[in-house]
């Protein structure tokens, strides 16, 4: 794995591929805040993270990252995301990090596809569930 200088990174989501992710970086001597809405996965990462946070939307999180950002004094930032999810994710952050810049990045996802999304469960899943937290969350 290539190393770079990047003073820290956020993993959100820490299932199976999220800690395992995070737990390499953090053997890569990376700081590393983990932020995940299951409470037990948090407490048992906590002591071997950098930082542990539980939060339960996408707005949370949000606020949580662009806080921890200011406090590094960071001027940019990357957002990776699946891609069904960049609109909504990089307009809630949009809303916290003020001068900051942000890159958001789609992350393809294996249950969701933008030709095919129509075509299995989980991506019908995927596109109702995106569309319902777009169409109802606050502006």
């Amino acid at each position: 794995m290539v190393k770079y200088d990047s003073g820290g990174v956020v993993v959100i989501g820490l299932g199976r591929f999220g800690t395992s992710l995070a737990l390499e970086l953090v053997a890569g001597g990376t700081e590393v805040l983990g932020i995940d809405s299951d409470e037990h996965i948090v407490q048992k990462l906590s002591g071997i993270l950098t930082h542990t946070v539980a939060a339960n939307s996408t707005d949370e999180e949000a606020r949580i990252v662009a806080a921890e950002l200011r406090r590094r004094r960071c001027s940019s930032f990357l957002l990776v995301t699946s891609d069904y999810h960049t609109r909504r994710a990089g307009r809630l952050f949009r809303k916290y990090i003020g001068d900051l810049r942000m890159t958001v990045v789609a992350a393809p996802d294996v249950n969701f596809s933008v030709d095919g999304w129509w075509k299995s469960r989980e991506g019908r899943k995927a596109f109702a569930f995106e569309w319902m937290k777009t169409v109802t969350e606050p502006l």
